[in-house]
């Protein structure tokens, strides 16, 4: 299919996976003058002269122009083409979802927004794969998915700027207030002093990301592949984005309570596996990876006034029949994480076998079987018989947070740059020791 303006003939794509995506940035911003070289034309071909062709009639004037709302969508889209050609972007083209007003819409993106994204796709410059909806909770529902035609990817390909100009806006909230896990919505919230001071540390600790480098030396590609564990989808492979410029890390709280959550997010590194992560570099330094052993356990354990005497997820072995001991540690570890968020031990064992590999054994394993590795672990550490299957999880995730803060708060104003997995943490080989030390300051800091 092909479209024709102003003499330029525009060709239009199928997006053959659309579910290979990321949300749309919309706090995407460059003082780059090449950028704004790229975007005008785009603007006057799609909408002409003035500005206000495509502004609101009636009503108040949107507090972004309709220049930037497009400005800040063609600087997604360079950002996914970048990582991957394949790589769209999610948006919703329902009006009522865009709102001005927001926290989390510092630059003002406005219901002007989906009328910019279909004028991009009537004139070719945009690959649009329609939203779906097939009822409440269906899995295969999903908002709609652009991504970059060739038209615009050749003016990507010329652009006198790269991925190291396009940055995120200052003001982009990143102490995040979510309602129920159902819906997973972000809230509005008052400020109080306390998520002030979270919200200065986060930009502090963000500012340091951006000036340092952070990368795989010998990774080609800006992405690896990894197969999905969970879901409808569970063993089709899928590809993570690493190595990129955008580390905007931010933190998420959940059940609309300061007290259920408020892990860090947003770093590339943590959507990949630990061997990978072995070949991090920072500022051109190789990395080492130090965490807390059995984190949750052993803050539950602090409270019980209880000391550990040995890896707790260790049975004896060949308690679970065909695995050997590494394997049936992984698994025992495994379930009494997963037991620890969950609400009652039926729920652990659903949520355990979906977490669990297509083909493997734990998929196939009975509640029977699992409430018998969750015996064994309670008798062996009677001082958890109450916290598993009791929905602590998101009270413990808090507490490991509040660890992750302190670190990050002691190393950046340091300026040594630390790289968060939640319960651990990554940093140039040659301040391991420092980092080891660190840890258990920062533990006994948030934690007494």
């Amino acid at each position: 299919m092909e479209n024709s303006t102003n003499g330029v003939t525009l060709e239009s794509g199928v997006i053959a996976n659309p579910r290979y995506s990321k949300l749309l940035d919309v706090h995407r911003y460059s003082e780059h003058s090449a950028v704004s070289h790229l975007v005008k034309p785009i603007w006057h071909r799609c909408f002409g002269q003035p500005e206000n062709a495509v502004s609101r009639r009636g009503g108040v004037k949107p507090k972004a122009s309709g220049v930037t709302q497009l400005r800040t969508i063609i600087l997604d889209l360079y950002m996914a083409w970048a990582t991957d050609p394949d790589l769209s972007v999610a948006v919703t083209m329902n009006n009522t979802a865009w709102k001005a007003g927001s926290r989390y819409n510092k630059i003002g993106m406005s219901r002007q927004s989906p009328r910019v994204i279909s004028r991009l796709h009537e004139l070719g410059y945009i690959d649009l794969a329609a939203g779906s909806y097939a009822g409440p909770g269906a899995v295969t529902n999903r908002t709609t998915r652009i991504r970059a035609a060739e038209p615009l990817r050749r003016l990507f390909r010329d652009a006198e700027f790269g991925p190291q100009h396009v940055l995120t806006h200052p003001e982009k909230e990143n102490i995040i207030l979510r309602g129920a896990e159902t819906s997973q919505r972000n809230l509005e919230y008052a400020d109080t002093p306390e998520t002030e001071r979270m919200r200065e540390d986060l930009r502090a600790y963000n500012r340091l990301l951006q000036r340092t480098f952070i990368d795989v030396p010998d990774q080609e590609q800006q992405f690896i592949e990894r197969p999905i564990k969970s879901g409808y989808r569970a063993g089709e492979m899928t590809r993570v984005p690493v190595c990129g410029f955008d580390n905007f890390v931010h933190r998420v709280f959940n059940r609309n309570d300061w007290h259920c959550g408020g892990r860090f997010y947003g770093g590339w590194w943590q959507g990949v596996g630990s061997e990978f992560r072995k070949r991090i570099h920072i500022n051109g330094q190789p990395t080492v990876e130090v965490d807390f052993e059995a984190i949750h356990v052993a803050i539950l354990a602090s409270q019980y006034g209880v000391v550990l005497e040995s890896d707790p997820y260790v049975l004896d072995d060949g308690f679970v029949d065909g695995l050997d001991p590494l394997e049936q540690r992984k698994l025992v570890k495994t379930l009494v994480l997963i037991a620890l968020n969950a609400p009652f031990k039926s729920k652990a064992c659903t949520a355990f076998r979906n977490n669990a590999s297509t083909g493997s054994m734990a998929k196939s394993m009975t509640n029977k079987e699992l409430f018998r590795v969750m015996d064994a672990f309670v008798e062996k550490h009677p001082f958890m018989a109450g916290d598993l299957c009791a929905d602590r999880g998101i009270a413990l995730m808090n507490k490991d947070s509040r660890i992750a803060a302190h670190i990050l708060r002691v190393f950046t104003r340091h300026q040594i740059p630390v790289l968060s997995v939640h319960d651990s943490f990554i940093i140039d080989y040659s301040m391991a020791r420092r980092l080891k030390v660190g840890m258990g300051a920062a533990a006994i800091a948030a934690l007494g």
